[in-house]
């Protein structure tokens, strides 16, 4: 239902003055009829001493006054607007909106070149003043956004700041305007991401007053846009539901903030199985096909225009995605058990790798490591230390590293960790299997990384089973990419193991202690830090007194504190609950 007041019937003074008009500056017969709806009996003045002030304005005239305290009136433009009430202000924006047609090649129109430049500062100006709209003048200007120059931005800011009364007013003209954008980017396969912005935010608007948006796949289904298209065809029942329509267009709002979590609970509740759906969203980024051409893994920030179908994953749907992960950081930790394992997999599906200068590297930390800052349990520790591990080998990362650093901390803050805890469970493991190794497929060879208490060390198996030390030719010519990979993981896991080296050995003949329960894991079986440990002397006790120093063995899938002598002092498949451990001092040392 249109709930905007009837317009009056012009009167022949309005109209005669809109056909007037409509030859002087060769309007589009569609903006006449605004024109004289536009029109009170100063308007006529006042547009000709608005032109005559435009027209005049100097090339390099500074920003206009009008609504900003701390400038003062510069120009002609200045004063007139300034002396003005703010509905006939209004009339002269949505004059200038509608008294400049977009002009194709080849056009001669009366107002073409530099008072097509002014008029549009004159917008953008008041873009940023939404407060001179009211219930008069809103729906003027929406009715003068299909036949203006200018973008979507002055109608869709000044919707946003105008009072739930005035927008309420204007909803079916509001409605009509997020049409008219979505159809642009049905027959548009480039990216437009100020306008696709201008999108989310209208329909945002458009739920508050609880207007329905229909199904995903016509109202968020740009044409061309990888990930949604894979999204309607693999899950037509999440793209055909109005529903989690909904639910998506609140999480696309910008700023989260106390009202956007209050008004959530409405929109889950609406959505069968929501933490299902979420799931399902995100597991879609693992399925995402790699893109050849130079815009394949780049994120729309900086490809703005570029064919949707060459981006990896455009921004509208890395927007989309960075909504459903902030939906995801409310849903309670036992809801979403499986939320751990998938962020770490499709954040790495996602890394780019070589360079923090894209788009997705912004919200794939902000959105991937604000949710595994909420898990309330260890398991978000060591996907945390293996996203660090590839944020730290990517060059220009160093504010990242800090954050993910900053996440680690009040991971272990949330689960009671220590500082020396944390610093057991922040080593990474690089992939590393139970025996230290990592083996790949490239090409027709099996490329192996080794890694040992001394170091690191590649090994090449080819078809016919023999084992190199160096690189074969082919491997090299055909796989570049794929070992300089390689080589450059190998240079990481030497740089660990040096560090935990210098980590263990100062801890030696320390006060620092270890129950069973973190020791095990985080220093003996480790991929790496196991390396460094099993080749130290450790100290067990069980009564928190007397101390037995031994070498670890081998026992099975267990291990053995042997002492010098041959006997077991700690068997770790059967020791005593209360059992605890610590480094021995190096020989020599008391």
């Amino acid at each position: 239902m249109n709930h905007t007041a009837p317009t009056p019937t012009p009167t022949p003074e309005a109209r005669a003055w809109a056909d007037r008009m409509a030859e002087e500056y060769d309007l589009l017969p569609e903006a006449t009829g605004l024109v004289a709806d536009l029109f009170t009996p100063d308007l006529p003045g006042l547009v000709t001493e608005f032109e005559r002030e435009v027209a005049a304005l100097p090339a390099t005239s500074p920003l206009l006054s009008w609504g900003v305290k701390s400038r003062r009136p510069e120009s002609g433009l200045d004063e007139l607007l300034e002396r003005l009430d703010t509905d006939d202000v209004a009339r002269l924006v949505v004059w200038s909106n509608t008294s400049l047609p977009p002009v194709s090649d080849g056009d001669d129109t009366t107002r073409a070149g530099s008072p097509r430049r002014y008029h549009h500062r004159v917008r953008s100006h008041f873009e940023k003043h939404p407060e001179v709209w009211n219930a008069t003048t809103l729906p003027l200007l929406l009715r003068s956004v299909p036949l203006g120059m200018s973008s979507f931005d002055l109608a869709v800011r000044a919707c946003k700041g105008a009072e739930r009364a005035t927008l309420d007013a204007v909803a079916d003209e509001a409605h009509a305007m997020a049409d008219r954008i979505a159809a642009l980017f049905s027959n548009s396969p480039r990216e437009h991401w100020p306008r696709e912005r201008n999108h989310h935010e209208l329909l945002a608007l458009l739920l508050d007053l609880g207007r329905p948006l229909g199904p995903t796949d016509k109202v968020l289904g740009y044409r061309g846009d990888r990930f949604l298209d894979l999204l309607s065809s693999t899950h037509p029942d999440i793209t055909s539901s109005p529903a989690i329509t909904a639910l998506f267009v609140h999480g696309l709002r910008p700023l989260k903030g106390p009202a956007w979590e209050t008004a959530l609970p409405t929109y889950l509740d609406a959505v069968p199985d929501v933490d299902d759906v979420l799931r399902r969203v995100l597991e879609l980024v693992l399925d995402l096909p790699d893109v050849d051409g130079e815009h394949g893994h780049a994120g729309a920030g900086g490809w703005l225009g570029h064919p949707r179908h060459t981006i990896h994953l455009t921004v509208h749907a890395s927007v989309l995605i960075r909504g459903v992960l902030r939906i995801l950081l409310t849903r309670p930790p036992r809801n979403v058990p499986w939320a751990v394992g998938l962020l770490e997999r499709s954040f790495t599906r996602l890394w780019p790798g070589k360079s923090r200068d894209t788009w997705q590297l912004v919200w794939g930390y902000e959105g991937y490591v604000g949710v595994l800052d909420s898990v309330r349990d260890e398991t978000a520790i060591p996907a945390l230390v293996r996203i660090g591990t590839r944020v730290r080998s990517t060059p220009g990362t160093r504010d990242e590293r800090r954050k993910v650093d900053a996440s680690l901390h009040l991971a272990a803050r949330t689960n009671g960790l220590s500082a020396a805890q944390l610093a057991d469970r922040s080593v990474p493991d690089f992939g590393l299997g139970p025996d230290g190794t990592l083996s790949r497929r490239l090409g027709e060879h099996t490329v192996t990384l080794t890694a040992t208490a001394d170091g690191a060390a590649l090994t090449f198996t080819g078809p016919d089973g023999r084992r190199a030390k160096r690189a074969p030719k082919a491997l090299r010519e055909d796989h570049p990419d794929g070992m300089k990979e390689f080589q450059g993981l190998a240079r990481l896991v030497r740089t660990e193991l040096k560090a935990q080296h210098a980590r263990l050995g100062d801890l030696r003949g320390g006060e620092r202690v270890w129950d069973l329960p973190d020791w095990l894991p985080h220093l003996v079986n480790h991929p790496l830090t196991g390396l460094v440990a099993r080749e130290l002397a450790w100290e067990v006790t069980t009564d928190g007194v007397a101390w037995d120093t031994g070498a670890l063995a081998a026992d099975g899938g267990h291990w053995r504190l042997v002492s010098p002598g041959g006997d077991t002092l700690l068997h770790t498949g059967r020791a005593a609950p209360d059992a605890r451990v610590r480094l021995a001092p190096p020989p020599g040392q008391d």
